[in-house]
């Protein structure tokens, strides 16, 4: 994600480059010197994040509440996790043979296309993206509440220290559930319009 934004950055002062999503930060740090070593690390990280990610989902071990909140943070995790394989796949397939899959917007385009296929297709793409803007909605309340302070040992930071993290958080949440808003719409009018290359990923989002 840093790989992310700092060439969508580069991008919007206008020093050249291109946005690109997870895959494209891959990709980046393939053709760096050392890149195939960078990318073993990276890929065991994120298999090591994603196990991580499976275990708070099964185990519980965060001891989240059996209420709604708590299975759809639960789901949450779950649904990560799965996310999280793809991208190690992908960086140990840049590895192995060069090639890391499919982007985040031909993924997309790619489910789009299966569930319109489906019976009621179109309304379930369109949930997807109600879904979708849902979870953006909620990171942005988050955010603006910065209800991830309670994760912070806040009596051991400089003050100084703390407004920095908290704003950080604030703007990270914020600029993901933009990312996510925006691939939920693109969902719907890709369903409304029944055009699966209307969708788009994170890339196409940036």
């Amino acid at each position: 994600y840093l790989i992310m934004g700092l060439l969508a950055g580069r991008v919007a002062i206008g020093a050249g480059g291109s946005v690109t999503d997870t895959k494209g930060a891959l990709v980046t740090i393939y053709t760096q010197p050392f890149g195939r070593l960078l990318l073993v690390v990276m890929g065991i990280g994120l298999a090591g994040y994603a196990l991580w990610c499976a275990v708070r989902a099964v185990l519980n071990v965060e001891h989240v509440k059996d209420d709604a909140k708590g299975i759809a943070q639960r789901l949450g995790y779950g649904a990560v996790f799965f996310a999280y394989v793809g991208l190690a796949l992908a960086a140990f397939g840049l590895v192995s043979h060069g090639n890391g899959g499919k982007s985040t917007d031909q993924q997309t385009q790619d489910w789009t296309a299966s569930f319109l296929a489906l019976p009621f297709g179109t309304p379930l793409v369109v949930i997807g993206g109600i879904v979708a803007a849902g979870v953006a909605a909620a990171l942005g309340y988050v955010a603006f509440r910065s209800e991830f302070k309670s994760s912070l040992k806040r009596w051991q930071m400089p003050q100084n220290a703390e407004n920095i993290v908290i704003w950080m958080g604030q703007v990270g949440l914020a600029a993901i559930g933009v990312v996510l808003a925006i691939v939920g719409v693109f969902l719907i009018v890709a369903a409304l319009q029944h055009d699966p290359s209307k969708a788009k990923g994170l890339g196409g989002a940036l």
